[in-house]
């Protein structure tokens, strides 16, 4: 009971509004996921991202660890960067038992001068990469909101390290030629 005493809101059904923020009618087929958080000003539900069929044959424009990254777009809005990057398993499989539970993500948003201003790790859709069961083909949509201190111009690096250890996995362009601190560059863009 002190829980529930010490919010302004009750603990109850609360309407979710359309957030503008899904894309598309993914409708039968695919899933989107959301996070729910209780905060001091209420629940705030935020997009993880979706799971969906793929699109045909795509070339990828880096392989990061066992991750193809087939798209990437970050944004600058207000004082966030919303980025959403598209993931298909490496070796054409929907099939994760074969990636270490303890893989991560990490996108990082670099200033002008090269300094860290944000960061956001974590697996694919926050979810352990093992537990992550994909159909043939699917591929991940993952969207990521990093502030950015009103920090306009940037770039971003996107990567996977495994968390125990540390280490960067091996990263390669689409042409497989190795990336500068196993990193894809992505550029910011204004908000759409």
């Amino acid at each position: 009971t002190d829980l529930l005493s010490e919010t302004e809101y009750r603990y109850e059904i609360h309407e979710q509004k359309h957030g503008g923020f899904v894309e598309g009618d993914w409708a039968p087929a695919g899933i989107q996921l959301f996070i729910t958080r209780y905060t001091e000003r209420g629940p705030e539900t935020n997009h993880l991202g979706g799971i969906m069929p793929g699109e045909g044959a795509v070339d990828a424009l880096a392989l990061i660890g066992s991750y193809e990254l087939l798209a990437a777009k970050a944004e600058h809005c207000d004082n966030s960067v919303y980025l959403t990057t598209t993931w298909r398993i490496a070796e054409g499989g929907g099939n994760t038992e074969g990636i270490s539970p303890t893989t991560s993500l990490f996108a990082q948003l670099l200033g002008k001068n090269g300094q860290l201003l944000s960061q956001a790790d974590g697996p694919p859709l926050m979810m352990r990469p093992d537990l992550l069961r994909l159909p043939e083909s699917w591929q991940i949509v993952d969207v990521r909101e990093l502030s950015s201190d009103g920090a306009a111009d940037g770039q971003i690096l996107i990567g996977a390290y495994d968390f125990v250890n540390g280490e960067r996995l091996p990263a390669v362009d689409g042409m497989g030629n190795t990336l500068p601190q196993n990193a894809l560059e992505i550029p910011l863009s204004d908000c759409s």
